[in-house]
């Protein structure tokens, strides 16, 4: 009875899989053919700031934020791609780049192939790093293919080889101090687990999102939500704060996040380091609080 029952296991399976190969042949698909897909992200743009030194970015579906790279001086960026082979940028079906003049009205929006200059440049290899960036009044897109690193000229559509004045072994520089300062008062995950905030806090420039595993986020108690409620809103919708790359400094971006994500009428938020060598706590109330303090400490 034992020996039937494994037999007749055995031909389910079997009919199962057969159904299975059979499908797949019918509607002609093969691993080699399935593509992930990005497409092109469906949004809408605004400036905000004394400079207007804001891009709020809101989007049709927020899972469609994974296609926006971040700002320039001059551009918001975002993209589209197509590939089955993530691991050569040659191989991928398209790779596009769509660039928003934040200088014109109504956002005029250009395209760039970026494929299309992959192959021009004969670049191969694994696209690993992709960063909006500015420098000597020119836009750029940071490219690292193959462990290799190239600057995307946007208006020219050139690419060269990164010079080593903004490399650190072989990635792009980034503001140390400000690095430091957001891990010793651990404003990155306070935010986060306060209000599910997201920021890069890498210089030149800065984005800020709300986690899409957080719903209904309050910030209407915040400072921001006073001083700056466009950008409460556009974080409440799901969207994407970005800065114009080089108009804010990192020590204004600490600042203004100390400020911005503290209750209503507080001047900043309650952060503290402890002293390494009495255990005292002190409270750090700027970017240059922090820097003296820090000054003030044994070194290691």
């Amino acid at each position: 009875m034992k020996k039937k029952i494994i037999i007749l296991i055995l031909v389910a399976i079997a009919i199962t899989a057969g159904l299975f190969f059979f499908l797949r042949s019918k509607s002609g698909a093969t691993s080699e053919e399935y593509t992930h897909s990005y497409p092109e992200p469906e949004l809408t743009l605004r400036l905000s700031g004394d400079n207007k030194e804001y891009v709020l970015v809101k989007y049709k579906n927020s899972s469609e934020s994974f296609g926006v790279l971040g700002a320039t001086k001059n551009y918001l960026v975002s993209r589209s791609a197509d590939t089955n082979d993530a691991n050569n940028i040659q191989n991928y079906a398209s790779y596009n780049l769509y660039l928003y003049d934040l200088n014109s009205k109504g956002f005029t929006k250009s395209k760039i192939d970026l494929l299309g200059v992959v192959k021009q440049y004969k670049l191969k290899g694994q696209l690993s790093d992709i960063v909006t960036m500015s420098m000597e009044g020119k836009d750029y897109l940071f490219l690292k293919i193959d462990y290799k690193s190239y600057l995307l000229d946007l208006k020219q559509k050139k690419v060269i080889t990164a010079p080593e004045t903004i490399m650190d072994d072989n990635s792009l520089k980034k503001d140390s101090s400000s690095e430091d300062t957001f891990y010793s008062v651990d404003l990155d995950n306070i935010l986060f687990k306060k209000y599910g905030i997201l920021q890069n806090s890498f210089y030149p420039s800065f984005n800020l999102s709300i986690s899409r595993d957080r719903h209904n986020v309050d910030l209407s108690k915040l400072n921001i939500k006073t001083e700056h409620p466009e950008i409460e809103d556009t974080l409440e919708a799901g969207g994407d704060v970005c800065t114009r790359s080089e108009s804010i400094s990192s020590e204004q971006w600490f600042n203004n996040l100390i400020h911005w994500f503290a209750p209503k009428g507080q001047d900043v938020m309650d952060l503290y380091v402890t002293d390494k060598t009495t255990g005292e706590k002190k409270q750090i109330k700027s970017f240059a609080d922090y820097q003296t303090w820090k000054a003030s400490q044994p070194t290691e």
